[in-house]
């Protein structure tokens, strides 16, 4: 199933599935990229097709952000929950 979502730097809507999650380690933000995004130096990015190939995977990437310096569970999931009401994604379970 298609899930459109807007890339957060171009205003393009693109499928979910192909856009990226992005982090500035330098201050913990994030966004919701496609593809063709400029991109901005130190930008930390997981391609959205990678963290669902498997439950596996995104446990993986989990412990993985959990190993940064920089990163911030409350700045994380901060981000999911405006990405998930501004693209309507509630209920997509």
């Amino acid at each position: 199933m298609s899930v459109p979502a807007k890339c957060q730097r171009t205003g393009n809507e693109i499928q979910l599935e192909d856009g990226f999650f992005v982090a500035s380690p330098f201050i913990g933000d994030w966004e919701f990229v496609s593809r063709d995004a400029p991109e901005n130096h130190g930008d930390y990015n997981i391609a959205v097709k990678d963290l669902v190939k498997s439950p596996g995977a995104l446990v993986d990437w989990f412990a993985h952000l959990r190993e940064k310096t920089w990163f911030n569970p409350d700045q994380f999931f901060d981000f999911f929950k405006k990405f998930r009401n501004e693209n309507g994604l509630y209920g997509c379970l």
